[in-house]
């Protein structure tokens, strides 16, 4: 398996997590594999969410207000669970989320950044985000990619080409970390609202990406490949 089917593999299982989740009254869930780590993060899924995504000022530190206070019960939660101690124990951290989650989980890694630095020491992190809204303004996004640079952190911002959510909130002053990854180029067909933001989408979209990726890999291989050499003991 080389590094890209790796990282496809590692984003599809943060993928399957943040999909579990759904089904459960938690916003986080952690799962330990070797010297992984694997963190997910769920997007809304209650009234009090909901909420939390219509709170459209901005903090301080110029991040939507709203998202902040989901990443902070989230933050808790994982500190209830002692994960965010456990970070030191592995050398390999996947953290993913979906849609508000996905802003939560930035807002997270900031947190960790800022006040836990020392956690994330040597260290490899996969921050792979799915269907997420803007966090926050430009200044948000200069000083969290600031940090960023201090640590060995790689960020998959994942999008459906139809999904309308990475576009909330659609209002200036608001933008995106970091560039988006689309996942699904050749799509010429919108479903609906629901169908282009929801995890199966995702994770079908995912799978393709990788099938693609195996093709691509496999016709490089066989134009790569040498001619076979011809036998100098027989002549024609």
């Amino acid at each position: 398996m080389n590094y890209a089917q790796y990282s496809n593999f590692k984003h599809y299982i943060g993928a399957i997590l943040c999909k579990n989740l759904y089904r459960t009254p938690s916003k986080t869930v952690c799962i330990k594999h070797r010297n992984h780590l694997y963190i997910a993060i769920k997007g809304t899924s209650t009234v009090k969410d909901w909420k939390c995504n219509f709170h459209l000022k901005k903090n301080a530190d110029d991040i939507h207000i709203g998202f902040v206070n989901y990443a902070e019960e989230c933050f808790h939660e994982l500190n209830n669970q002692d994960i965010i101690e456990d970070i030191h124990h592995y050398d390999h951290i996947v953290l993913s989320a979906h849609s508000l989650g996905a802003c939560a989980a930035v807002i997270v890694l900031y947190n960790l950044m800022l006040n836990y630095g020392f956690l994330l020491e040597g260290k490899q992190l996969d921050l792979v985000l799915f269907g997420s809204p803007k966090p926050g303004g430009t200044e948000f996004m200069r000083e969290f990619n600031d940090l960023c640079m201090n640590y060995d952190i790689d960020i998959y911002r994942y999008n459906n080409k139809f999904d309308a959510v990475p576009t909330y909130p659609p209002l200036e002053g608001f933008t995106h970390i970091c560039d988006e990854i689309i996942l699904d180029k050749n799509n010429s067909k919108r479903t609906n609202l629901y169908n282009d933001h929801c995890l199966d989408s995702y994770i079908h979209n995912l799978l393709g990406q990788r099938l693609q990726t195996n093709k691509k890999l496999k016709i490089q291989k066989n134009k790569s490949k040498p001619p076979p050499k011809k036998n100098a003991d027989h002549h024609s």
